[in-house]
């Protein structure tokens, strides 16, 4: 084995895991029998072992982009009570009117909550769409971090679905305040609204 210039790290990626501490071994002894008569000082270990930091690294890093998705569904449960509170505001004459013909609280409770469904429903179809298409981009093309370790990538319908999921939740449940608020309207003071 006729190598040119020094390295100072291999990475080599297994195809089971579980085999790394035995494949360190076997690595260990064969490069000792090749350069036992040399000066070079090696270690052989599994990718854990040295790169505590790194992994560290990425963890804080896969956690710091939790916590943006978190303030983003916060900021868009507050986008979505602003947008229907106006919604109510708007449509306070009609609102009134709804229930002057005898439409129950009920229903205009349920209407409201739609509306939030909806969004919520559009939402997570865009949200789920966007984050399918940058999942296969990455799993086919891998960016490489720290000297050329590349995360892996894998699309999992069912980890792509429980953002959705949650996205709608928080956009249906967002909706029930302004809802309430519109079912409370009294319809002879709601219909002096133009």
């Amino acid at each position: 084995m006729g190598l040119d210039s020094e390295s100072s790290h291999f990475i080599i990626r297994l195809s089971d895991e579980s085999k790394s501490v035995e494949v360190a071994e076997w690595l260990d002894g064969r490069l000792r029998k090749l350069y036992s008569g040399d000066d070079a000082k090696f270690t052989v270990e599994p990718l854990e072992v040295n790169v505590k930091g790194l992994i560290t690294t990425f963890d804080q890093l896969i956690a710091f982009i939790n916590l943006i998705g978190f303030v983003g569904m916060t900021a868009a449960a507050l986008g979505i009570i602003v947008i229907l509170i106006m919604m109510v505001s708007g449509k306070t004459r009609d609102i009134g009117l709804l229930r002057a013909i005898g439409v129950k609280k009920r229903s205009i409770v349920v209407l409201f909550v739609l509306n939030g469904a909806i969004i919520g429903l559009l939402g997570a179809l865009a949200g789920g769409g966007l984050g399918t298409i940058a999942i296969v981009y990455l799993q086919y093309n891998p960016i490489e971090f720290f000297g050329g370790v590349a995360p892996v990538i894998s699309f999992d319908p069912l980890q792509l679905l429980q953002p959705m999921l949650l996205g709608f939740s928080i956009s249906v449940l967002s909706s029930i305040y302004p809802a309430w608020k519109a079912s409370r309207y009294v319809p002879a003071e709601a219909m002096r609204y133009f």
